[in-house]
């Protein structure tokens, strides 16, 4: 029996390789999802639109998404302290 955590490396193992034969086999043939207004239908669009998404970024790409993400993380975490800080008071 293969478990949930399993089979979900195995897919994300699929995308980063960008093995997209392997890849499909997790799709269920009617995959639906809608992205800019757009609904994809079925596994090759998916995989199509997939494809595109991944087109051209190279590592820097990656690198920059993960700071962003990072710098986002961070400042949720210290919002509420940074807004309890009290002005100075120039006298």
């Amino acid at each position: 029996m293969t478990s949930t955590r399993e089979v979900l490396s195995a897919l994300f193992d699929a995308e980063n390789r960008r093995d997209w034969d392997r890849y499909v086999e997790f799709l269920h043939a009617d995959v639906e999802w809608t992205v800019g207004g757009r609904v994809l239908r079925g596994r090759e669009d998916y995989v199509r639109a997939i494809q595109l998404a991944y087109a051209g970024s190279g590592v820097q790409f990656w690198l920059n998404l993960q700071t962003r993400y990072d710098l986002e993380v961070a400042q949720e975490r210290v919002a509420d302290e940074v807004a309890s800080i009290a002005p100075l008071q120039v006298a």
